[in-house]
């Protein structure tokens, strides 16, 4: 059992296990289909996100596990979710730690459920070669007041996966978690609930 603690940050709490011969620090919150978030703290809208899903939060770099390239800090969230036994899980991230994310999904496809990419930034060619192979659903949020615009790097990200939705969070900067904890939460776990539908109208709901 890893070592556990009380984390400063709502319902979150401090774990320690070993990873790749090393301790690594995560956080952890809620019950249900697992949401690994790449980077960042607990925070009002992960801990609004861990009422219905269980919420491990891994800052691979604090870890000693960021790797020089995206692509190493993509095989380093593998092993900690192997280690973990998370089997296949969504997958959350914000800016850079997007492209980690983006190569998780291209490099082992049968882990990654889907990919929540908060305010990703342009993928470099590389990446960009091997997005229209991912197949997971995706949602790209991008706040209103980011400045990014239409052509964005958000947008540019959406329009090279297939499986990908984008969705502008009204009044967000690039920080949509910090700024919209409420919205964020919800348009996520809407996403998460959803997926394949997630702009399809459900059967339960009335006509507009």
């Amino acid at each position: 059992m890893p070592d556990v603690e009380q984390a400063p940050d709502g319902p979150f709490r401090v774990y320690r296990a070993g990873v790749a011969g090393r301790e690594i620090e995560f956080l952890e919150a809620g019950v249900g289909d697992p949401l690994l978030v790449l980077g960042g703290s607990g925070g009002p809208a992960l801990s609004l996100l861990a009422a219905r899903r269980r919420v491990i939060v891994l800052d691979l770099a604090a870890a000693g596990l960021g790797g020089a390239t995206a692509r190493d800090r993509a095989a380093a969230a593998c092993a900690v979710a192997d280690s973990l036994e998370l089997g296949p899980c969504d997958l959350l991230a914000a800016a850079a730690g997007a492209e980690a994310a983006l190569w998780r999904a291209a490099d082992a496809p049968g882990r990654v459920r889907s990919l929540v990419l908060e305010s990703p930034p342009g993928p470099g060619p590389e990446l960009a070669a091997v997005l229209p192979g991912i197949r997971a659903p995706a949602l790209v949020l991008c706040g209103t007041r980011d400045g990014a615009g239409p052509t964005g790097p958000g947008v540019t990200c959406q329009r090279l996966l297939p499986g990908a939705y984008l969705s502008f969070v009204y009044d967000a900067g690039h920080d949509i978690r910090g700024d919209r904890p409420g919205a964020f939460a919800a348009v996520v776990s809407d996403f998460l609930t959803r997926q394949g539908r997630f702009l399809a109208r459900d059967e339960a709901e009335g006509a507009p």
